[in-house]
């Protein structure tokens, strides 16, 4: 059963998560305003403890957000947002915005391109 409260979006930058002195470098494959989704080495995602600080490497600069593990596959963890600052919030809102618009640009010409064609 589908849990998330809002859609990801699939990415591809840096993500560093921070629990006490461990940190590990990994790279954020899905972002979404509530969670994310990181693939890490395996070894790291079983030292994942309850709550971790995450730096998000966003295009637009640095987002720093508190997250808790929710879920895991293979090298992938998935994490759920708890607390963000609100330039932390507008850098996330502002990329998957972009993101979408990008999407939906590219849907579009896709179609009017297959309508030339026909």
């Amino acid at each position: 059963m589908e849990r998330r409260t809002s859609p990801r979006t699939k990415t591809n930058f840096g993500a560093t998560i921070r629990n006490g002195s461990r940190q590990v470098q990994g790279r954020c494959v899905e972002l979404s305003q509530t969670g994310m989704l990181v693939s890490l080495p395996r070894e790291a995602i079983e030292a994942c403890g309850a709550v971790a600080a995450v730096t998000l490497d966003l295009p637009s600069g640095l987002a720093r957000v508190l997250a808790r593990p929710v879920g895991f596959r293979k090298r992938s963890l998935a994490l759920a947002i708890l607390a963000l600052g609100d330039g932390d919030q507008e850098r996330i809102t502002d990329f998957l915005f972009e993101r979408m618009l990008a999407e939906s640009l590219k849907v579009k010409r896709a179609r009017k391109s297959r309508r030339a064609a026909a």
